[in-house]
């Protein structure tokens, strides 16, 4: 959680993480604190729901603009522990150093290259046809509108010569779009010139009710007056150009998904990804031994498998293929962002090795652990009637880098299945300092590194091949 806060001389974020209560402060739930050499801040909760601030006396931030933004992070907090309860992922706290992006992957502004053009919708009708526009299945969420009534007066607008709003594109190196922003609204006018639905609920246009766009399969079209306008309509496209780099298209979505239900990281990462790199995180997280190791019990529809696949990608350049200048500075969406650069243009070669290593990695993971693969459990946990764990980000990036290289078939013959969770188990009980670097701010880098070390002590200590 980042508060930003001012002082006489500069204006700055505070990275502040969860501490235990006070045993003394009865009416304390949980306070929140960041204290070092330059400046103090903590925020208390009580357990009648005010808040208390108590900050360096440096600080002149208001004290209701420090507790406005603690409620407002706050908020945003529980809902993501909802979404990742709800995707089989363990609710961790994940703050990411505060690093600006101009410090760690700085670019010339005058390589955001964004051309504004206008296509009818007969030219972009033929672009789909054609196969120049990028309408994979998983392309954006894995929705569309389903409400009838949506649909048909997106097209009405069309009808009534309303313009829409401004469409992004993506080109690539080949001359074909990826669709940035605009997916929903350009499935609709596709499926509706594809005769997938009539037009239900119009506001004005009431002699249209019913009707499809053309007279095929003995359906009921609209007039042809309406017909040509809709094909002549105009819309206007930015596109971003081929020659931009990842990193700035990534910058540039980002910019543009406020409205609506913003997109998540991997969400938009996926639109920035090349063929190659989609079709790799589609293949491994719909693995057979991906599957097995998390129990099937990720769901991907926000692509929160996407995104854990993509955490073993980028510690596999990091701490396998050792990539010159690829350093991990405690910033793990930036981390993330990087190797998706260079996935993009990967070798095939490559591609190939971080699949291979990564089913390996899965097969010994569910040799090792069983069910209870990368999951934060205690002994309890391993009894019949036990609530099942959740998948642990930090317990499936360590342990699914660090078993990628271990022959599967030496551990099958040497170790009995699960052999290794109760060693993981007495490891997360004794050991404080563990438990708490795959549990609060587990994307810090010392955190992180600590994490790798316990989890290479444990396999070290333990498995002998």
């Amino acid at each position: 959680m980042n508060i930003v806060v001012e002082t006489q001389d500069d204006r700055f974020e505070i990275t502040l993480e969860v501490s235990v209560p006070d045993k003394q402060r009865k009416d304390i739930k949980v306070s929140w604190h960041s204290s070092d050499s330059e400046v103090m801040l903590a925020i208390l909760e009580m357990n009648n729901d005010e808040i208390e601030v108590i900050k360096d006396t440096r600080i002149i931030t208001d004290d209701e603009d420090i507790k406005a933004q603690f409620a407002e992070q706050r908020f945003e907090l529980e809902k993501e522990k909802l979404e990742s309860t709800a995707s089989g992922i363990e609710p961790t706290t994940e703050n990411d150093t505060f690093i600006s992006k101009q410090e760690i992957r700085p670019y010339n502004p005058d390589l955001i290259r964004v051309d504004t053009k206008q296509f009818t919708v007969h030219q972009i009708s033929k672009l789909i046809q054609d196969g120049d526009i990028d309408f994979s299945p998983d392309f954006q969420r894995h929705f569309v509108w389903k409400e009838i009534e949506k649909k048909s007066r997106l097209i009405e607008s069309i009808m009534l010569r309303i313009p829409l709003p401004v469409f992004y594109f993506a080109q690539d190196e080949q001359g074909k779009f990826q669709i940035v922003d605009g997916l929903q609204r350009l499935t609709v006018i596709r499926d509706f010139l594809n005769n997938k639905f009539k037009l239900k609920h119009l506001e004005y246009l009431k002699d249209s009710e019913d009707k499809f766009f053309s007279l095929k399969e003995k359906k009921e079209p609209i007039e042809q007056k309406y017909v040509r306008r809709i094909e002549q309509a105009t819309l206007t496209i930015n596109i971003i150009d081929a020659q931009t780099p990842t990193s700035v298209k990534l910058e540039i979505f980002k910019r543009i998904n406020q409205g609506g239900k913003p997109l998540k990281s991997q969400e938009i990462r996926n639109c920035m990804s090349a063929n190659k790199t989609r079709g790799l995180m589609q293949k491994l997280s719909n693995s057979t031994e991906f599957k097995d190791a998390t129990d099937y019990s990720i769901n991907g529809l926000r692509m929160e498998d996407q995104e854990i696949v993509l955490r073993f990608c980028a510690f596999y350049y990091l701490r396998i293929k050792h990539v010159k200048d690829f350093k991990y500075s405690g910033n793990m969406e930036l981390f993330l962002d990087e190797t998706l650069e260079i996935l993009n243009k990967e070798e095939d070669k490559t591609l190939i090795e971080i699949e291979t290593l990564f089913i390996n990695s899965m097969k010994n993971a569910f040799h090792l652990f069983g069910k209870y693969s990368f999951r934060k459990c205690l002994h309890e946990h391993f009894l019949p009637d036990s609530r099942r764990q959740f998948i642990n980000k930090s317990l499936f990036t360590t342990y699914s880098v660090l078993l990628s290289s271990l022959d599967y078939k030496k551990i099958e013959a040497k170790y009995e299945a699960g052999y290794l969770n109760n060693k993981l188990a007495d490891e997360i009980s004794s050991n404080a300092k563990y438990f708490d670097s795959i549990t609060n701010g587990t994307n810090d880098l010392v955190r992180l590194n600590y994490s790798f070390e316990t989890a290479e002590k444990v396999i070290n200590q333990n498995l002998k091949l």
